[in-house]
């Protein structure tokens, strides 16, 4: 089960105040990462299910199956199974359901332990670009961060990558 809090933000200079909030609140930075992927949404036919190909830089793909199962307050929980792909399961998936749209993004991630904390660039169909800061992680830490952040003025949003791509589109799940 993925329990997550996401909020749209509009500038890096927003993200480091989150880390420094994060950071105030007593958790420690254990690991850092960057990646890049590209990511490949197809059509579920199901507003609450996700099925998402996301291809890293480093070659892997990974398949995601999403379901939105409950909304708290601003914090999401979803079951999310992955499993290593590779192209040609891609394709032939891609092939019988089709894709919705396409992102790619430049993510900055910062594990604490019991949550990880990720600020992600996100382009949509490389025409639209949105700041993200997602929480993922146990339940108590994503809630008392998502609460201080949004005492500190940042709006949180239950709305998925792919619902809000979806949205900027114009598109819908069939």
């Amino acid at each position: 089960m993925e329990v997550e809090a996401k909020f749209i933000i509009s500038s890096e200079k927003d993200f480091k105040k989150i880390l420094n909030i994060v950071e105030a609140l007593g958790f420690d930075v254990r690991r850092f990462d960057e990646k890049r992927f590209y990511d490949y949404y197809l059509v579920s036919g199901n507003d609450k299910e996700a099925i998402r190909y996301r291809f890293y830089s480093d070659g892997r793909i990974i398949r995601t199956y999403k379901k939105d199962v409950g909304i708290n307050e601003g914090v999401v929980k979803r079951i999310e199974e992955e499993k290593a792909s590779d192209e040609r399961e891609f394709r032939r998936e891609r092939d019988k359901r089709g894709i919705m749209f396409q992102t790619f993004t430049s993510r900055k991630e910062y594990d604490f332990g019991n949550f990880k904390l990720s600020f992600d660039s996100v382009y949509f169909n490389e025409s639209i670009n949105m700041l993200f800061v997602e929480i993922e992680g146990y339940e108590k830490d994503v809630k008392l961060i998502s609460d201080k952040l949004k005492e500190a003025g940042f709006i949180s949003t239950v709305k998925s990558k792919l619902r809000i791509g979806l949205d900027l589109l114009g598109k819908n799940f069939t």
